[in-house]
């Protein structure tokens, strides 16, 4: 606690001196009293709703805020919100439906309430009323007391919206049978609360990352993480947040990049700011602030392999238990988050003789982000290439005695890795790609020191130049049919048409594969190169892939055949550019009728940009 400076004595009121007037004060507001001698300053102590509404809502879901220190408001209103929808989803109340989410505290401040007096009283022990004066900044008797006065308040404040609105929500809704996800109470900090109490009273807690921050680090990472402490400290395995709040129709690869740093924080469940509802095919769809993410997007078709990515990784990161060398204790006052400290962990851990957990080569500007967890005898580390280019690097893990595996989540693969093991740690090799996210996973004991592995040998065997035929869906502003003799970006297109073009644009190509291709030991890889933002592969009529992250490649071994053979490339980008086209179109010219606005947006590189390559592999 800070301690306040002293104050002088003329400024100090004589408790002994101070009189309840209560009693003494009509109904009217009018006091009568008769006034002992002396100089006295009166001072009225009231308090009123504060008017704050709920925002951001539709006219019609518009109301006051329920005030959060009253577990009696509190139930009132949760029970008043939830009967009309129990009553018209009958049984599919707690079944279908299964959770409410709780965001954050966009309300304002609160710090009083109708039972605060004996709330006061039973947590603190004392009656509040005689110390009244220390709220209104004066100092009663000293300032030592002032300080503890105003300590025990704030401390009551935070113990009452834990315990009073969130916990009363969640037994509310556990007994109807559904669970809670709570931000509880956020990142806007406008109230004095104790972040992890707060998040002890919801089934999940949460917390939130936006698509558009410049320093996510700064503005987030204490929310999350307080949201995975909380997950950890109180047995739950599960840690949401709302996550790309602020975006606009952005491509799963971007979304990745975000994303990634997020697993690494300790998130192991997305909550997507908004994936709105849908009722129309009218494009591009609605949303509120959030990164658009439902039916109506461009990519909706070619969202399978990256909601497969997430599911994969959000199932790893909740197995077993987060692994940590270090807990610290939170200050017991109010507002009560994560400290900024002011000798940095290392120090501590190094004069502690503890090494770190995991340690990496770097060479110049490498990043990598991480976390551990551990599931019975099995070590689960996920690794985060935060690089824009490829990273061929030495990890060593704090573990001994069992085999490395790599486990890739884009692909859904597990490999065996080389290792070796030295001392009290294991050294493993790893060769990222452009921002790929790996799982190092130590299971099966074993005796073996040392393992290695080949790195396989690469050889280009075609580069697939122009002309390439490109078909463009009709009614979005474009030509049905254009001719590539090179691969460049559709916005340096010359036809407008082509140029702010969003959707999806087919692209076909023969080639000539020699007899010399097929054999056994071939793995052929077809290698798009450059694409903004996802491709579907399709060989001779069969699909061999949707791309939608670096490297843009996959497998084509046994798709092709001697002779003549058939490529389509089927190319998507986002909505961007077609909105910017609209923005700049006259009356009765706009492809979309959309009143969605981009602002301070250039266009998007977007389409196949190449190099498109065949490679062979030899391991």
């Amino acid at each position: 606690m800070t301690v306040s400076p002293g104050a002088s004595t003329s400024s100090v009121i004589d408790p002994a001196s101070v009189i309840d007037l209560t009693s003494v004060l009509s109904a009217d507001g009018s006091l009568e009293w008769k006034v002992p001698a002396g100089n006295w300053i009166i001072m009225r102590f009231g308090y009123s709703l504060t008017g704050s509404k709920n925002r951001p809502a539709v006219p019609a879901g518009s109301g006051y805020e329920v005030d959060k220190l009253s577990k009696e408001h509190t139930l009132a209103y949760i029970k008043e919100y939830t009967d009309p929808i129990a009553e018209a989803l009958g049984p599919l109340y707690g079944k279908s439906l299964q959770y409410v989410m709780l965001d954050s505290w966009e309300a304002g401040m609160q710090n009083w309430t109708d039972d605060m007096l004996n709330e006061f009283k039973k947590r603190r022990g004392y009656n509040l009323t005689p110390y009244l004066p220390c709220l209104s900044g004066r100092v009663l008797g000293n300032s030592d007391i002032c300080d503890r006065v105003l300590w025990d308040f704030r401390r009551t404040l935070a113990d009452m919206f834990a315990e009073n609105h969130y916990a009363v929500l969640t037994e509310f809704l556990n007994k109807q049978g559904i669970k809670t996800y709570g931000e509880a109470s956020g990142v806007s900090l406008e109230i004095l609360e104790d972040a992890l109490l707060c998040k002890k009273y919801v089934d999940i807690p949460m917390g939130e990352f936006w698509y558009r921050a410049l320093n996510p680090e700064l503005m987030y990472y204490q929310d999350v993480r307080g949201a995975a402490s909380a997950s950890h400290i109180y047995g739950k395995n599960l840690v949401a947040a709302e996550a790309f709040t602020g975006g606009g129709f952005e491509s799963p690869y971007t979304l990745k990049k975000i994303g990634d740093y997020w697993f690494a924080q300790g998130i192991n469940r997305f909550v997507f700011h908004t994936s709105a509802h849908q009722p129309l095919d009218t494009k591009p769809g609605n949303t509120m602030v959030g990164t658009h993410i439902n039916r109506n997007i461009t990519w909706a078709e070619q969202a399978e392999p990256f909601m497969k990515y997430l599911s994969r990784n959000s199932y790893m990161l909740q197995q077993g238990k987060f692994v940590a060398d270090l807990a610290y204790l939170l200050d017991e006052g109010a507002p009560s988050t994560m400290p900024i400290w002011e000798t940095p962990v290392k120090t501590v851990l190094d004069k502690l003789g503890v090494k770190p957990d995991v340690e990496y080569s770097k060479p110049l500007d490498s990043k990598v982000d991480w976390i551990h967890r551990r599931a019975g005898d099995t070590d689960i580390y996920f690794l985060v290439n935060s690089t824009d280019g490829p990273l061929n690097t030495e990890v060593r893990f704090r573990i001994t005695g069992k085999e490395a595996e790599l486990w890739d989540p884009a692909r859904g693969i597990i490999l065996p890795s080389g290792y070796t093991i030295r001392e009290n740690s294991t050294v493993v090799p790893v060769h990222f790609t452009e921002r790929q996210s790996l799982f190092i996973v130590f299971r099966n004991r074993t005796d073996l020191r040392t393992r290695s592995f080949a790195q396989p040998a690469s050889e280009l065997l075609a580069t697939l130049a122009g002309p390439w035929e490109v078909s463009l869906p009709a009614g979005m502003g474009a030509p049905e049919k254009i001719t590539l003799s090179s691969l460049e970006s559709w916005t340096a297109s010359k036809d407008e048409g082509v140029k702010y073009f969003s959707g999806t644009a087919q692209y076909t190509k023969t080639f000539e594969v020699p007899k010399s291709w097929i054999k056994p030991e071939m793995r052929l890889m077809l290698d798009v190169g450059k694409v903004c933002d996802v491709a579907e592969v399709i060989v001779n009529g069969t699909q061999a892939g949707i791309l939608w992250e670096s490297p843009f490649s996959t497998e084509i071994t046994g798709l092709l055949k001697k002779g003549v053979n058939k490529i389509e490339i089927k190319v998507t980008n986002q909505w961007t550019n077609r909105l910017i086209g609209d923005q700049k179109a006259g009356a009765g010219k706009k492809v979309l009728n959309s009143s969605v606005f981009v602002r301070g947006k250039d266009l998007s590189e977007s389409g196949l940009i190449g190099p498109v390559t065949i490679i062979n592999y030899t391991y």
